[in-house]
């Protein structure tokens, strides 16, 4: 009896030991694996200057997924992001660049394959402050010149009377450069310059001044370490002389000569200039105004002015001179005479006076 309740006993150990057997069995063989499926529907949108958000469809039997980037299609994509939505917001990124994404699913089973890859370009930033500014200037106009900035489509230009107060904007231009006409003479503007785009405007430039000349008189003034303004005021209804051997004419006795020769006369500047004392050489030559029997006809009979009687000041903008260095600048005018009908080509007879002369030291 006592061995017969011995081997009902391990009758029961074994059945239950088979039976706990069994049933681990069936749990590992209903237990499969279920790695994710790649994300489909991935696309990529720019939100911004420096950011980008990718979106995808949501994969069934995936808690999480992973964001991967490179810069270009066929180069290394690194791990940029795990998250555990169907979207991803990249941000930092370089203005007007292009990047390429990939994005696979995962769960506690592995992750899946990365999905084919799409780009998205940023957008292009707005352009830097322009730089080099600076101006010239003669009587009544004030030209402000600046560097090129990279990426600007144009320019644009704001004035004021003073350092402090609101400055206006008086111009747009695509070239890096502007002239403001109609000023007052002797009279300081202020001047600020931005550069934009498609995407926006920079912030203006430092301010800089420059101060119109005044009118009618005769000054050079030194706007850099290799360039000077000249300007020289010319007022053909003053007492200019012209003289021809012992013969003296003046501008209304010039009038009489074109009637007895069927003459006309075209009169030149001729500017100057001279380093520290040296000789002089001439840097330019300026048509100035000519003149016919039928003007002088006109003037006579009050129904025109003087020939040649412009009235307004003159300048020019000398440039690539040496530094700290004294420049003298002189302007005269030359008479050159055509006779009989043109039959004749102009020749130089007389130069009219009086100088006008003025000098400046460039910036060291």
């Amino acid at each position: 009896m006592k061995n017969l309740r011995k081997c009902l006993n391990i009758i029961i150990i074994l059945f239950v030991v088979l039976l706990l057997f069994i049933t681990c069995k069936q749990d590992v063989e209903e237990k499969q694996i279920e790695i994710p499926t790649t994300p489909t529907d991935v696309t990529a949108f720019v939100t911004s200057l420096n950011d980008i958000i990718i979106i995808w469809s949501s994969v069934s039997g995936a808690t999480g997924y992973r964001v991967y980037r490179s810069t270009s299609a066929s180069g290394t994509f690194s791990r940029v992001g795990d998250v555990s939505t169907t979207s991803f917001y990249n941000t930092g990124l370089s203005a007007d660049a292009m990047y390429f994404y990939r994005v696979s699913a995962y769960n506690s089973d592995g992750e899946s394959t990365q999905s084919s890859s799409v780009s998205a370009r940023t957008n292009p930033s707005i352009p830097t402050i322009p730089t080099g500014v600076y101006a010239l200037a003669s009587s009544s106009t004030i030209t402000i010149k600046w560097s090129e900035v990279s990426g600007a489509t144009g320019y644009r230009v704001y004035r004021s009377t003073s350092a402090s107060g609101t400055f206006s904007r008086v111009g747009d231009v695509s070239i890096t450069s502007f002239t403001d006409i109609r000023l007052s003479t002797n009279t300081t503007f202020y001047y600020r310059v931005s550069a934009y785009n498609n995407f926006g405007e920079s912030i203006q430039s430092s301010s800089v001044s420059e101060r119109t000349l005044q009118n009618n008189v005769t000054q050079a003034i030194p706007v850099s370490s290799s360039c000077i303004v000249y300007e020289w005021p010319w007022d053909p209804d003053g007492d200019f002389v012209m003289t021809i051997g012992n013969l003296v004419f003046t501008a209304a006795t010039l009038g009489g000569l074109e009637i007895l020769t069927g003459a006309s006369e075209e009169v030149e500047y001729v500017i100057e200039r001279r380093r520290s004392n040296g000789t002089w050489e001439e840097i330019r030559n300026i048509p100035w105004a000519s003149s016919t029997l039928l003007d002088w006809a006109k003037y006579w009979l009050g129904n025109g002015n003087k020939p040649g009687s412009a009235g307004i000041d003159h300048y020019i903008v000398d440039t690539g001179l040496l530094s700290n260095t004294q420049y003298e600048y002189r302007t005269y005018g030359v008479i050159k005479l055509q006779v009989l009908w043109g039959l004749i080509p102009p020749f130089e007879i007389s130069k009219i006076g009086p100088y006008y002369q003025a000098s400046a030291l460039t910036h060291p």
